[in-house]
C-alpha cells in the first residue's frame, strides 16, 4: 500500500508525526519514520506499531527499524531502503515479517516512500498486519484440502461439469471411467467415456444449467469399460460460472445381483410349476401303471388261446414301458423343484452313466455312434438321481447339437478315468458343430441358450454346474467350431464302502402275518379300485374317497393299515391325519401316506414333520407291498 505524497520539502517533524498518526491510526496501520543511513534509525513509531512489536512511541528513539523484522528479511529491507535513499521516489510495497519482543513472527505488508523532513530526507513506512488475512487464507487452503481429501476418497464418482465438459473429477470417477488419474478426465467431454447415446445426457445437463435450483433425478449410462453408472446431479456455481455437480455411482454389481435375484425367482416359479405338473400327471399315471400291473397278473390265467395271450402280454409290456418313461420324466422334472434331497453318499458312477445313456438312447441313436471308454469301476460322492440328471442333460445336449440324420458320420464318446488323487473324471465329447467363443463364455449363464424357442430354456448347464459343485466337484466346457465340444467333470472319489445295489423286495419277502384290513383314502376312485384288486389276496380292502368318509368308517370298524393320499379336495390327508392324532392316536400310527405332490412346500413341510412312511406316486407295486406288510405286522 503506497504511503501519502508530501508536497512540501520543509514540513516539520511534529506536523509530520501528527499527520501520519491521525491518518494511519484510523486505518489500523503501523507507521514508522526512518532516517537516512545504513543503520536505518527509527525516528518515530505510532501506537499501532507499538501494539504489534512493543516499540515505545516517541519522537526520537534509539531503535533501528531493521531490528523489528526477522533476520531473514534483512537483505530485502536493505535493498528496498537503499533504493529509496538513493533518490527513488516510487513507493515500494513488500510482504515481510515483523518480530515482536516475545519472538513471535507477524506477517505484514509494508509500503515505504521517501519524504523530506525539514530539508532532510526520511522514509515513511506504513505497515499493515496480515495475520487475520493469512489465517483466513490458511483456513481456506485447509478447507479446500479437506474438501479435496473428502471428495477424493469418496466411494462414488464426483464430477463438476459445464454441460458434458468435465471441469473437475475425483479418483472414483477416474476408476469408473477407466483412466489412471482424475486429471485425465478434466477438460474432456463426458460423452468420450460413454457407450450410451450422449444426446439425452447433454440435454438433461443443459436443462439443469438453466435451472440453478433444480436437480436431476438418477439416470443410468454405460461406460466404455462396460460398467453401469447411475448419475444424479444438482446445479451450482463453480469458479464464478454456472456448473453441474454430478455424482456417478457404479451400480454394475447391484444390477448383476438384481439379475441373479430375478433368475432365482424365475427358477422358483419353474420349480413350483414342475411340482404342480408332477402332481397332475402322477395320479392318472398311478392308475395306468396299477391297471397294467393287474392285467399282467391276470392275463396268464386266460390260457385258452396262448398265441393271443402272448400278443396281449406284449402290448401290456409296451404300455408298461411307455408309462415308466413318463414316470422317469416326472422324476427328472421333480429334481428341478426339489427342496429336500437325500444326503450325498457313495454312488456307482458307471451305473449312473449307463442309466442316463439308456434314457437318452432315443436321442443319441439317430445322431451319433456311441463310444464307451471306461477305465475301471469307481464310487463317487453324490446322489444317483442328481448325477443322472447331469449326465442325461449333457447327453441330450450333445445329441441335439449334432442333429439327426447322419449317425455314421458323428460320434459321442464317454470316458471314465482316475485323474488327480481323490478325483474321477468323466469326459463327454462330441463331433458336433461346437461353440463360438462368445457363446462358450456364457455357457453356464442361466436362461442363455442357442436353441430355438420351445427347444431349450437355458437352465440345463447352470443346474448341472450347481449339482456338480454341491458334491465338491468341478465342470468345464471346451469347444471349438472345428473340433466339437468336450465337457470334463471331476467328481470326488468316495473312499468308504461301495454303494449297495438296491433292489425291490420280492412280493412275498415280507408276508402279512395274518389277513389284515386295509383302508384306502384317495379322491381318485380309479386308484383305490385297482389297488383293491391288486391287494385283495392279502387284505380286506375298503375304499373311501374323502377324509370325512374315512373318519366315519374308522369310527365303526378297526383297520390294521390306512393308506391315505395327502392332497385331496375338502379335507386333505394332512387334516385327516391331525384329526386321527386327536381322536384315535393308535390308528394314526398305522397311516401310510401316498402323494403325487410331495414338492409342494406345504406338503413337503408336513411330510418332513411326521414319522410315517410315504410313497410317491406312481409308486413301485413291490415297494407298496413291502411298506404295507411292515405296518400290518407291527400292528
Amino acid at each position: 500500500m503506497p504511503g501519502p505524497a508530501f508536497a512540501s520539502p520543509s514540513i516539520g517533524p511534529r506536523e509530520l508525526f501528527a499527520a501520519v498518526s491521525q491518518g494511519a491510526n484510523g486505518a489500523e496501520l503501523g507507521v514508522a519514520i526512518t532516517g537516512v543511513g545504513d543503520a536505518l534509525p527509527l525516528l518515530y513509531a505510532n501506537e499501532v506499531l507499538f501494539t504489534l512489536t512493543g516499540v515505545q512511541v516517541s519522537e526520537t528513539t534509539s531503535e533501528s527499524l531493521e531490528s523489528l523484522f526477522a533476520i531473514s528479511e534483512y537483505p530485502r529491507l536493505r535493498e528496498l531502503f537503499a533504493a529509496l535513499q538513493n533518490g527513488d521516489v516510487t513507493p515500494r510495497t513488500i510482504e515481510t515479517t515483523l518480530v515482536d519482543r516475545a519472538g513471535t513472527h507477524i506477517p505484514v505488508e509494508m509500503s515505504s516512500t521517501r519524504v523530506m523532513l525539514v530539508d532532510a530526507p526520511a522514509i515513511v513506512s506504513f505497515i499493515l498486519d496480515l495475520s487475520d488475512r493469512k489465517r483466513a487464507e490458511e483456513e481456506l487452503r485447509s478447507s479446500e484440502a479437506r474438501f479435496r481429501q473428502w471428495v477424493g476418497s469418496a466411494p462414488d464418482g464426483v464430477l463438476i461439469l459445464h454441460r458434458t465438459h468435465i471441469l473437475f473429477a475425483n479418483a472414483s470417477a477416474a476408476q469408473l471411467f477407466d483412466v489412471t488419474a482424475p486429471e485425465q478426465l478434466v477438460g474432456r467431454e463426458l460423452s468420450t467415456f460413454l457407450v450410451s447415446d450422449p444426446t439425452p445426457v447433454a440435454n438433461a445437463l443443459g436443462r439443469l444449467l438453466a435451472d440453478p435450483g433444480g436437480r436431476l433425478e438418477p439416470f443410468e449410462v454405460v461406460t466404455r469399460s462396460n460398467r453401469i453408472a447411475e448419475i444424479s446431479a444438482v446445479a451450482l456455481e463453480y469458479e464464478g460460472h454456472p456448473a453441474v455437480l454430478g455424482f456417478a455411482r457404479d451400480v454394475t454389481e447391484r444390477k448383476a445381483i438384481q439379475a441373479r435375484l430375478l433368475q432365482a425367482d424365475r427358477l422358483a416359479a419353474l420349480g413350483m410349476l414342475a411340482a404342480g405338473v408332477a402332481h397332475e400327471v402322477n395320479n392318472p399315471l398311478a392308475y395306468v401303471l396299477l391297471n397294467l400291473k393287474y392285467l399282467e397278473r391276470e392275463l396268464p390265467k386266460l390260457a385258452a388261446d396262448p398265441t393271443r395271450l402272448e400278443a396281449l402280454l406284449k402290448h401290456v409290456e409296451d404300455a408298461s414301458h411307455g408309462a415308466e418313461r413318463v414316470q422317469t420324466i416326472v422324476r427328472d422334472l421333480r429334481t428341478y423343484a426339489r427342496t429336500e434331497d437325500e444326503p450325498p453318499g457313495p454312488v456307482d458312477l458307471k451305473a449312473v452313466v449307463e442309466s442316463a445313456l439308456a434314457m437318452a438312447d432315443h436321442e443319441i441313436r439317430d445322431c451319433a455312434t456311441l463310444r464307451r471308454d471306461y477305465h475301471g469301476t469307481f464310487s463317487v460322492n453324490g446322489t444317483a438321481a442328481k448325477l443322472e440328471q447331469v449326465f442325461l442333460n449333457l447327453f441330450v445336449n450333445a445329441a441335439q447339437a449334432i442333429g439327426k440324420g447322419t449317425p455314421e458320420r458323428h460320434s459321442l464318446a464317454v470316458r471314465i478315468e482316475a485323474v488327480q488323487p481323490g478325483f474321477v473324471r468323466i469326459t463327454i465329447s462330441d463331433t458336433g458343430p461346437g461353440l463360438k467363443p462368445d457363446v462358450l463364455d456364457r455357457a453356464f449363464e442361466p436362461f442363455f441358450t442357442t436353441k430355438p424357442p420351445g427347444v431349450g430354456t437355458g437352465l440345463g448347464l447352470p443346474i448341472c454346474k450347481s449339482i456338480v459343485e454341491s458334491f465338491g466337484g468341478t465342470i468345464a466346457v471346451d469347444s471349438s467350431t472345428a473340433h466339437g465340444t468336450r465337457v470334463c467333470i471331476d467328481l470326488r472319489e468316495h473312499t468308504g464302502e461301495p454303494p449297495a445295489s438296491v433292489r425291490p423286495s420280492p412280493l412275498n419277502d415280507i408276508p402279512v402275518s395274518q389277513r389284515a384290513r386295509l383302508l384306502i383314502v384317495d379322491d381318485e376312485q380309479s386308484v383305490g379300485n385297482v389297488l383293491a384288486r391288486l391287494l385283495e389276496a392279502s387284505y380286506d380292502v375298503v375304499n373311501a374317497s374323502t377324509g370325512q368318509e374315512a373318519l366315519k368308517l374308522l369310527a365303526r370298524s378297526d383297520f390294521e393299515v390306512v393308506l391315505c393320499d395327502v392332497m385331496m379336495p375338502g379335507m386333505t390327508g394332512m387334516e385327516f391325519y391331525n384329526r386321527l392324532k386327536q381322536e384315535a392316536p393308535a390308528v394314526s400310527r398305522r397311516v401310510v401316506f401316498m402323494t403325487g405332490g410331495g414338492l409342494i412346500p406345504e406338503v413337503a413341510t408336513f411330510l418332513s414333520g411326521v414319522e410315517r412312511p410315504r410313497l410317491e406316486k406312481p409308486f413301485d407295486f413291490q415297494e407298496l407291498r413291502r411298506v404295507l406288510s411292515l405296518v400290518a405286522n407291527h400292528h
